[in-house]
């Protein structure tokens, strides 16, 4: 998993943690891709239930986050249109 060492997954931190990174997300998703907001906000979900199964994986987890919420935001455009 990704988190942060001081966070405990049973922390209201994890949480916190949550919300930043999905609210960080759904804002490159409505400003780049001008998704709207609930659609964003799916999206940014998804993404980081994906970057938790593949975590061990992701050495640069911000560029990866950001390649992938931009990866499926240019999805949906495309399937949308």
């Amino acid at each position: 998993m990704f988190l942060p060492a001081n966070i405990d997954t049973d922390d209201d931190q994890l949480e916190a943690f949550y919300i930043h990174h999905l609210e960080a997300l759904s804002a490159i998703a409505i400003s780049e891709f001008h998704l709207p907001n609930d659609t964003a906000a799916d999206l940014a979900h998804d993404v980081l239930v994906a970057a938790l199964w593949q975590s061990p994986r992701i050495t640069d987890v911000d560029i990866w986050l950001r390649r992938a919420i931009a990866d499926s935001a240019r999805k949906y455009v495309r399937t949308s249109e």
